[in-house]
């Protein structure tokens, strides 16, 4: 039995994100070779298509920025925005609780964020004002960036994610095959599977895993 959980993203560089400018903008945010939160921005928001693993990305963002800072297992305020989740009274909530003293080692309060889009206009606005303050950072993900309050968006470092290139996924398609138990095939063979998914990274794992699967039935026949 394959246990899924062992190919979901442990770190940032398990994630993988197809534009290069947004892969060097996170990792010198999280090494610190970028001030953060500074200069008025204390948001990392993550935006692209469906599928592509920001939630996914999101979630591992604290551990690497509090790892980085000397700290471990940092404390996170995960929300998952929608109807019974996207009002002011929510964001006030979130603003309560990074006012008081954060115990992770770096100081900072880490506040993730999931489709961020479907808070109220007026909820965006009480959580454009939260932003003004630099001990909390906000992590958010859309799939409509269009949606999201412009000022929310100019207090955060964007962070595009849509459809990697299919090679992109190659070293994590092969991981997956390999564990699974069977021969990993050429890369003429992967590609377009990868493409078919079509970005989709829910769908690239899957096919992998498909693949793998014909792959030991045909040995076994």
């Amino acid at each position: 039995m394959i246990n899924h959980k062992n190919f979901e993203p442990q770190c940032v560089d398990d994630c993988v994100i197809g534009s290069a400018v947004a892969k060097l903008t996170l990792q010198d945010i999280i090494e610190g070779k970028m001030a953060f939160p500074a200069y008025g921005k204390c948001g990392i928001l993550i935006y692209g298509v469906w599928g592509t693993g920001k939630t996914a990305l999101a979630g591992v963002i604290p551990n690497a920025m509090e790892f980085a800072r000397g700290g471990s297992d940092p404390h996170v305020k995960w929300l998952r925005c929608g109807s019974n989740n996207n009002g002011t009274a929510t964001v006030e909530k979130i603003v309560t609780q990074t006012e008081v003293i954060s115990f992770n080692n770096s100081g900072l309060h880490y506040v993730v964020l999931d489709e961020v889009d479907n808070l109220t206009e007026a909820a965006q606005k009480h959580l454009k004002s939260a932003m003004n303050f630099q001990h909390a950072v906000f992590i958010m993900t859309t799939n409509h960036l269009n949606k999201v309050d412009k000022g929310v968006q100019s207090r955060c470092h964007l962070i595009q994610m849509n459809a990697a290139q299919p090679a992109d996924w190659l070293p994590k398609v092969r991981q997956v095959i390999a564990a699974c138990g069977a021969p990993v095939p050429d890369d003429s063979l992967l590609l377009p599977v990868i493409q078919a998914a079509q970005g989709s990274a829910r769908d690239v794992m899957s096919g992998a895993q498909a693949v793998a699967n014909q792959i030991l039935r045909k040995l076994a026949a």
